[in-house]
């Protein structure tokens, strides 16, 4: 069966949620909010959101775990996959998630610092801010100044 690749814009709705799950690799669950903006006929402006369910694997899940928040920005693209489970009722229920291979903050709207992690050394002290220098320059008052500047 093929796979149908997405890529989802949108905000996390909750802190991502570490799973233990009967594998040993690590997993992540994360609620990814989209809201579209629209103006209707009437010229008023409507919201809807859509919520997505996003799981990530491995060292992807760790550093999403470590990295993102509620609320974050996020850029998350994957394969959607269908899961189907019947309930405590006894109700069958089916869900499309989102299983990532990439996650990530949207610039967008903000900044972020990137640091590697290297699993196979001892952790090192994180890099400590950038120094922010300042860097004025002062104008020449008159033409004569310039000319002798330049």
């Amino acid at each position: 069966m093929n796979s149908m690749d997405v890529t989802l814009k949108g905000n996390l709705g909750a802190h991502p949620e570490k799973i233990t799950a009967v594998t040993t690799a690590n997993l992540v669950k994360l609620r990814v909010a989209h809201s579209m903006r629209r103006k209707g006929p009437d010229g008023e402006f409507t919201s809807e959101t859509q919520w997505f369910t996003v799981k990530c694997f491995g060292q992807l899940a760790d550093n999403v775990l470590n990295s993102l928040g509620k609320g974050d920005p996020v850029l998350v693209r994957g394969r959607v996959e269908t899961e189907s489970w019947t309930n405590q009722a006894g109700q069958d229920r089916t869900q499309v998630v989102v299983i990532a291979s990439h996650v990530g903050i949207d610039l967008t709207t903000g900044t972020a610092r990137f640091t590697r992690v290297r699993r196979d050394e001892p952790e090192k002290e994180v890099r400590p801010p950038l120094e922010v220098m300042d860097t004025t320059v002062p104008y020449p008052d008159d033409d004569q100044e310039l000319r002798e500047a330049v």
